[in-house]
């Protein structure tokens, strides 16, 4: 810990800690805004629809064929517009209440 030997370093501790805390507050209020945002229900249908699209579309481009990578890739395309579309529905839906 620090030793304040003048009134100077007393001020200018007080500054760094005003400072800091202003700093500490912020990053609250971001971590806050951040947290709100992630848990609305259309962002979380969409995260669940898009963790189901990655999935489907890791398992099918381990097979060498290319017919079935461009079926899974057009099935986890139409995936996520559903995803998208269900997310600002529920938004809309849950924002008017």
């Amino acid at each position: 810990m620090m030793t304040i030997k003048s009134i100077k370093h007393l001020r200018a501790e007080k500054k760094r800690l005003a400072r800091q805390q202003q700093e500490l507050e912020q990053k609250i209020r971001n971590n806050w805004s951040e947290l709100k945002e992630s848990i609305k229900p259309g962002n979380i249908a969409a995260d669940a629809f898009g963790d189901i699209a990655k999935s489907s579309t890791k398992k099918n481009t381990d097979n060498s064929s290319l017919i079935k990578n461009i079926v899974a890739f057009g099935v986890s395309l139409l995936a996520k517009k559903l995803a998208d579309k269900t997310g600002e529905k529920l938004g809309k839906m849950f924002s008017k209440n």
